[in-house]
């Protein structure tokens, strides 16, 4: 039987734009962790894996049930951990950062701030992600779908209201689309 360490550490699957803000935020807290994708041997994910007690896949959705099927036998004991808003897994338990994670890396606070939602039942953040002390809600499983729904509606919708204010003053109005940023702020 392969031990897992007594000390929470991490292993980070992907190299996206989440999974470089997951990594900021762990150096910046002195989290524990390594890193691998698909671009490295599989010698080297057994190598890291067996180092790791939790397992965070942050991979498309589409990939992360086979994933963890294909390397079950590697994962036994060990947390595994998706990011996915939308996505509800039967074997992998979900942790989702309510925030939008530009190409800019944020600062310690502004990580420390941002809320998880997990699903009911299926681990608290502080089971699933030790040592984060994000505030962190539960919802249930069957909700996830309205609940991406709604975070694609308010990242995404508002922005384009205000372009069509900005487009419609400058247009328009004749206006200098400038004038809005008081208000926008």
């Amino acid at each position: 039987m392969r031990q897992v360490p007594a000390v929470s550490s991490f292993l980070i699957i992907g190299r996206g734009r989440v999974s470089r803000h997951v990594q900021r935020y762990f150096e910046l807290t002195h989290a524990p962790f390594t890193t691998w994708n698909r671009g490295e041997s599989l010698a080297e994910l057994h190598s890291r894996a067996t180092r790791s007690s939790h397992v965070l896949l942050l991979i498309s959705d589409s990939a992360i049930d086979s994933f963890a099927r294909e390397h079950a036998e590697l994962f036994a004991g060990r947390q595994l951990v998706h990011f996915s808003g939308a996505l509800v897994s039967e074997i992998v338990p979900g942790a989702h950062p309510l925030m939008t994670f530009a190409g800019d890396l944020y600062d310690l606070e502004t990580y420390s701030h941002i809320p998880f939602i997990t699903e009911k039942g299926r681990g608290t953040l502080a089971e699933l992600l030790p040592g984060l002390a994000n505030p962190s809600h539960a919802i249930e499983s069957s909700l996830k779908g309205l609940y991406h729904a709604l975070c694609v509606l308010s990242g995404n919708f508002t922005v384009l209201l205000w372009e069509k204010a900005f487009r419609d003053f400058s247009e328009r109005l004749g206006l200098p689309k400038e004038v809005l940023l008081p208000c926008l702020e």
